[in-house]
């Protein structure tokens, strides 16, 4: 769930933001406590984001989802929930280094919208159309550690190294941290 705030008789009991799906920390979680919960919960999660991300004409997935049903994009708190947008544009970061076919059948999936875009913008719907057009150097930075992680330097990396650059339209303590991190991991 959301949190433990979110209580079982709440609309967002079944919601999971997608930035929440971090497999490799989640078999860290399980070897230090010897849960095996943890890889169960991570099996779900991974499967939920795989799920919707076939579901989608963009292979993209949403920042909230609803897993009650059939996985979904959920709204929460904004519209801007139902995009690809502040939390799902962490998955390249968070699923490169991850062994789960699920993550990586995601990624693949993710990987190969960027691949056909001619920029990097800020958000964007299910069907893959812009809604946040403004270049993002976050976007382009998380893509290029994704598709460098291995070494090579695909034209993907290229084309994201190249947004890499370009000037900022805004200065955010959120967008300027996952791009150190990311560039810490390259």
């Amino acid at each position: 769930t959301l949190g433990n705030w979110v209580k079982s008789d709440s609309d967002n009991y079944n919601v999971f933001r997608s930035s929440d799906v971090i497999p490799q920390f989640f078999a860290v979680f399980s070897d230090f406590t010897g849960d095996n919960r943890w890889l169960d919960l991570n099996e779900s999660m991974t499967t939920k984001l795989k799920t919707l991300s076939t579901t989608t004409k963009s292979g993209l997935v949403s920042d909230m989802i609803d897993t009650t049903n059939s996985p979904a994009a959920k709204k929460v708190t904004s519209s801007d929930d139902l995009l690809y947008g502040y939390n799902a544009v962490r998955l390249p970061l968070t699923l490169a280094n991850s062994q789960n076919k699920n993550a990586a059948i995601v990624l693949q999936h993710i990987m190969s919208f960027f691949n056909k875009q001619d920029s990097f913008k800020g958000t964007y719907d299910m069907n893959g159309k812009v809604v946040g057009d403004y270049d993002s150097i976050l976007q382009a930075n998380l893509i290029y550690y994704a598709a460098s992680r291995d070494g090579s330097e695909s034209e993907l990396a290229l084309k994201a190294k190249s947004h890499m650059n370009l000037s900022p339209t805004t200065f955010s303590y959120y967008t300027d941290t996952l791009t150190l991190i990311s560039e810490l991991q390259n």
